[in-house]
């Protein structure tokens, strides 16, 4: 990200989603890096429980939990006013069919996991709209 975007970043609230804290544990490190305001929830019954109080202007989500899959979180979140832009990660084969299917339902931005933050930096670029 150049300075100006660097600068913008806090205005920002993303939330991530992921049943692996590892990586919850990572990427919510690299977006605090970043600037931005970064929480994070494992699974996706404690997003739902975030989202009301939260109210992400980006949500960056996996594609395969055992408590719900991502493509419901994306049917839910589209739905939402305001709605966030949203981001789809997964590194499962399955997960990867889902990446697809999910810019059909407004999806910005599909992350392959293990993602590099350059990669993470792009996609929060698209997912606000603010790629030069």
């Amino acid at each position: 990200m150049n300075s100006e975007q660097m600068e913008a970043s806090h205005e920002y609230r993303v939330l991530v989603v992921d049943d692996d804290g590892a990586v919850v544990a990572v990427v919510t490190e690299m977006l605090t890096a970043m600037g931005f305001n970064a929480m994070s929830a494992e699974g996706m019954s404690t997003a739902l429980t975030i989202l009301p109080n939260f109210e992400p202007n980006v949500v960056i989500t996996d594609m395969v939990m055992p408590d719900g899959d991502g493509m419901d979180l994306v049917l839910r979140l589209s739905r939402r006013t305001p709605r966030p832009s949203l981001i789809a990660m997964s590194g499962n084969p399955t997960g990867i069919q889902f990446l697809r299917a999910s810019k059909i339902l407004g999806v910005k931005a599909v992350l392959r996991k293990p993602f590099s933050q350059i990669e993470l930096e792009h996609a929060l670029l698209v997912a606000l709209d603010r790629v030069p």
